[in-house]
């Protein structure tokens, strides 16, 4: 891992190239690259498009604004692992993270992919209908 606890600069660098933020970095942070910044960055920073935060609030917007099966005011799976991914991402202090809460992470979203397969690319015997509304009709 790029961004553990034993991180060189190098390896730092690495990161902020992967998420193709060394300019951002360098005008907000004036000294050299460090843990807590750069993780701060790569998975926090509401405002970079290239952060997992970031990512994670528009999947959630995409997914209010789809379709649900049932008009029962409940969340769908999809939904709900989102909104527990967005809170945990938006309440954490880079300071503070640990490998096994970025892991956390990244098994909450590998969840959420997995929700939205079975939720939106439905095929075969899987496939869920949305409830036909009922009327007087």
């Amino acid at each position: 891992m790029f961004a553990d606890k034993d991180a060189t600069a190098d390896n730092l660098d690495v990161v902020l190239d992967l998420i193709d933020s060394q300019i951002t970095y360098r005008s907000r942070y004036l000294v050299g690259v460090a843990l807590a910044p750069v993780r701060d960055m790569a998975l926090l920073d509401p405002n970079n498009p290239r952060s997992v935060a970031f990512q994670v609030q528009r999947i959630s917007e995409h997914l209010a604004g789809l379709p649900t099966l049932r008009h029962d005011g409940m969340l769908e799976a999809p939904q709900r692992i989102a909104r527990l991914l967005d809170a945990d991402l938006s309440t954490a202090e880079a300071g503070k993270l640990d490998n096994a809460t970025i892991l956390g992470f990244e098994q909450s979203l590998m969840s959420l992919a997995v929700a939205i397969e079975a939720r939106y690319f439905l095929q075969g015997s899987n496939a869920v209908r949305a409830e036909t509304p009922r009327g007087l009709a």
